[in-house]
């Protein structure tokens, strides 16, 4: 037994030595490994997230493309749009005209044409509309209404004008007519200059 102490006692201090040695090593290697693992899945990661940052820069550019030809399409309709008020809204007034001057006759698909809409008057070469007495407004009210009605205040040129118009207007306390004093000058709403007749 002492032999083998003896050879026990020689060796111990070299296993002593060695196995502080052996965990440095097992140690490194499992830093190495890590380390590896490591960067192995970085790079794994780092291709698996490029693709869909990838897909996405493209998706926004297409994105940002159809956007803008979007935007040119709305310009173009809003340019048409513009474009067709006019014609659109002549097309609504001859209609209306049409609708006013020519009316339906009942359960009939005929039309009946007159010189005047319903309740205006023709005096002279003009149809003429004369309010409800109790409905009594100032002379800028009763332009407005005029104009809300395509029309504009009286304007008095033809000679036997006056007399119709006083006809229809006497049991009035008071009529509106289109003339204006402008500069001194008696001047109808047409832009024409009162006449001696």
């Amino acid at each position: 037994m002492l032999m083998l102490q003896h050879a026990l006692g020689r060796k111990l201090p070299l296993i002593q030595s060695f196995l502080p040695i052996a965990v440095c090593w097992l140690i490194l290697l499992v830093i190495i490994g890590l380390r590896f693992h490591s960067v192995t899945n970085r790079n794994l990661n780092n291709s698996i997230s490029e693709k869909p940052i990838t897909d996405l820069t493209a998706l926004k550019l297409e994105l940002e493309t159809q956007n803008q030809e979007l935007e040119t399409r709305n310009q173009e309709l809003e340019t048409e749009t513009k474009n067709l008020k006019g014609p659109i809204q002549n097309i609504s007034r001859a209609q209306w005209s049409i609708d006013e001057y020519c009316p339906k006759v009942k359960n009939v698909s005929e039309r009946r044409c007159r010189a005047c809409q319903e309740g205006w008057r023709l005096i002279g070469s003009s149809c003429n509309l004369f309010n409800d007495p109790s409905d009594q407004k100032t002379c800028e009210e009763a332009r407005e209404d005029c104009r809300a009605r395509s029309s504009d205040l009286l304007v008095l040129h033809d000679e036997d004008e006056p007399d119709a118009v006083s006809f229809y207007s006497w049991y009035r306390d008071r009529s509106w007519i289109g003339l204006r004093a402008e500069g001194g000058r008696w001047k109808w709403i047409d832009g024409s200059n009162l006449t001696e007749r």
